[in-house]
């Protein structure tokens, strides 16, 4: 068999897998909702049906990303009803948009089976993602990094295979912007990286022969196309909602600037530098199965070796505490594992070697165009896929807002997890040059790539099912908005039965400190203004809107907290606030006032009483007078 038509099978094999794991990730994550009152899906299901409903983001409730993926679900729900069959399948086919979009970047730059297996492992990753970047589910932290996500996935697939082949593809670069700088303020920006890069590459590449004007001319025509939509866009909100609610709500009520997680701190400085050991660490590895490299390498195994169990040694002293619980916790082994299971199969710790080792192979091919003053098209396509996660990735590279560890931002994994397989592949394969699928397969650098891509899914699939994919963990519940599986159904049933038996859908009901769930479950609307009352700092105006809203259609029912405050907070909890410009080993500055209460959790402890207690939750009722 030619090794054309051998490559031609594989890639046919690949895609057929490729959707055999589709339809199934479609089919396992169907329906599947952790809690109707917890995380960050109960929060944006509110949001979204209170669009559908008739208000608008930013001018009658809290929203803080770009408005194209509230326009899309409430749209499909004002023509299919508030359902969780509608969220569902409008998220399924998102996400199958993205499996697709990356597979054909993919095709581009791999030899078969990679670009089958890179998506294979996106659908794994995203399928088995803990609230983050998650496909195929309700289980995400807001759909609008997955439209965003696919978007700048259409800019750039359009833009790599523009300086591949020259066919302009000016109206997918522009809607792939459109989705970018619609979404959410990440791919906005990069979306505008990847169109300066473009327009610096194209002067020296397709417009090198042709005059400055004529270059000119095609940029500023496709800079309209490509940003003059979402501009007016976003003039048209804030005109609507008033610009104060719309730029408070784009920084996220004070969230966007309570801390700078991109000025380093011991434990961010070591930490990247773990993550770059790990980086080395598969390298030698591979280097050890391609010939090429074993010979480069001659007699140097030894130090090979002591060099991996150097490295072995700084990873384990690093994160000691999640090996210590695993050699010596309580419990038994099997109990230990399923403990440190979520950190064991972490996303961010299995793609922060990809981010660092990219960051730093794109600080060199940027060094070397500026010695060169040029670049070449695989240099740029390289520099694209590292840059680009990379530059969305700064205002987390030494912590994130919320918790005080290295994190790599959700809205990056699709991008990571593409130019992982690529790089890694194309290190093994050449020193010197970018591979695409037009040049030679290095077939023992293609079998090693393919082993950690497999090995890796296969271990996300196995230890992500009892949680995450089985059905026996996600009970069903029936509500008016539809059947759902439901994690936390014990607690959280007989509390969407009191509401319906307590409540008319005509009344108000609210959710503290956040939540909105059960307000899309039961069909009842939400009075306040603000929808999160944990990690925000909203201003004196927005509170005071919220108790004249509350006070004006006093909810019927309050689902709370059984803590402190009804667990509202003012800021986010702990000590993540910004240090620059020390340099600490700890993130040390309070990011929060637990002194400050909100005035409608003082007007609901003043006016409400218990009426029941479930779980962790306390539903307060109007005290009768």
């Amino acid at each position: 068999m030619s090794l054309e038509l051998r490559e031609q099978r594989a890639e046919r094999w690949g895609v057929v897998l490729l959707i055999v794991l589709t339809a199934l990730a479609a089919y396992v994550k169907w329906g599947k909702l952790d809690s109707l009152l917890w995380q960050d899906p109960a929060w944006w299901l509110n949001e979204y049906g209170r669009y559908a409903r008739g208000e608008l983001p930013y001018r009658d409730f809290y929203w803080s990303y770009g408005p194209l993926s509230a326009d899309l679900f409430a749209w499909a729900m004002r023509m299919f009803g508030a359902r969780f069959t509608v969220i569902q399948s409008l998220l399924d086919l998102i996400s199958a948009s993205i499996v697709f979009l990356l597979y054909r970047i993919a095709a581009r730059l791999m030899p078969a089976p990679l670009p089958a297996l890179t998506t294979g492992l996106l659908v794994a990753v995203g399928i088995t993602a803990r609230t983050y970047f998650s496909l195929f589910s309700m289980i995400g932290y807001t759909p609008a990094a997955h439209i965003a996500a696919a978007g700048l996935l259409l800019m750039m697939w359009a833009v790599i295979a523009y300086v591949n082949d020259g066919r302009r593809r000016s109206l997918w670069i522009s809607f792939g912007a459109l989705a970018a700088c619609l979404g959410k303020q990440e791919t906005l920006l990069g979306a505008i990286f990847v169109f300066v890069s473009l327009a610096l590459f194209d002067l020296r590449q397709w417009y090198a022969p042709r005059t400055t004007r004529a270059w000119l001319s095609r940029y500023l025509v496709l800079g309209v196309g490509c940003f003059l939509p979402s501009l007016l866009v976003y003039i048209a909100w804030g005109q609507v909602a008033g610009w104060s609610k719309f730029l408070a709500c784009m920084q996220g009520f004070g969230l966007a600037v309570l801390s700078c997680p991109w000025w380093p701190n011991g434990y961010g400085l070591v930490g990247a530098l773990i993550a770059l050991v790990k980086a080395a660490m598969l390298m030698l590895v591979g280097f050890m199965f391609v010939p090429r490299w074993r010979s480069r390498l001659a007699g140097r195994y030894l130090l090979i070796a002591a060099a991996m169990l150097a490295g072995m040694a700084a990873v384990v002293v690093f994160e000691w505490r999640m090996f210590s619980d695993m050699l010596t916790g309580n419990g038994t082994l099997a109990q230990r594992f399923q403990r440190d299971a979520a950190e064991l199969l972490s996303t961010s710790s299995f793609l922060r070697p990809v981010l660092w080792s990219g960051l730093v192979y794109g600080a060199m091919l940027l060094l070397r165009a500026f010695r060169k003053r040029s670049m070449q098209k695989g240099e740029f396509t390289a520099f694209l896929l590292v840059a680009v996660p990379g530059l969305m990735s700064v205002r987390s590279l030494f912590g994130t807002i919320l918790v005080n560890e290295l994190e790599v931002p959700a809205i990056t994994y699709p991008f990571l997890l593409l130019a992982g397989p690529y790089l890694l592949y194309s290190a093994l394969s050449s020193n010197s040059q970018h591979h695409s699928r037009e040049s030679s397969v290095d077939w023992p650098a293609l079998r090693f790539t393919s082993a950690v891509l497999i090995g890796y899914a296969v271990v996300r699939l196995i230890g992500g099912y009892a949680p995450l994919l089985s059905n026996a963990t996600f009970p069903t519940v029936n509500t008016p908005a539809g059947s759902i599986g439901l994690k936390m159904s014990a607690i959280e049933k007989p509390i969407l039965d009191y509401v319906l038996a307590n409540s008319a859908p005509s009344d108000t009901i609210l959710e503290l400190p956040f939540g909105g769930g059960m307000s899309f479950a039961t069909g009842r609307r939400q009075p306040t203004y603000s929808t999160l009352f944990i990690q925000l700092r909203p201003s004196e105006a927005i509170e005071a809107e919220d108790l004249r809203r509350l006070t004006a259609q006093p909810p019927a029912v309050v689902i709370a907290r059984d803590e402190l405050h009804l667990g509202t907070l003012f800021g986010v909890e702990g000590s993540v606030g910004c240090v620059f410009p020390q340099l600490v080993w700890k993130d040390n500055k309070p990011s929060s006032d637990p002194n400050h209460v909100f005035p409608i959790v003082d007007y609901i402890e003043r006016n409400y009483m218990v009426d029941r207690k479930i779980g962790m939750w306390v539903i307060l009722r109007p005290i009768m007078r």
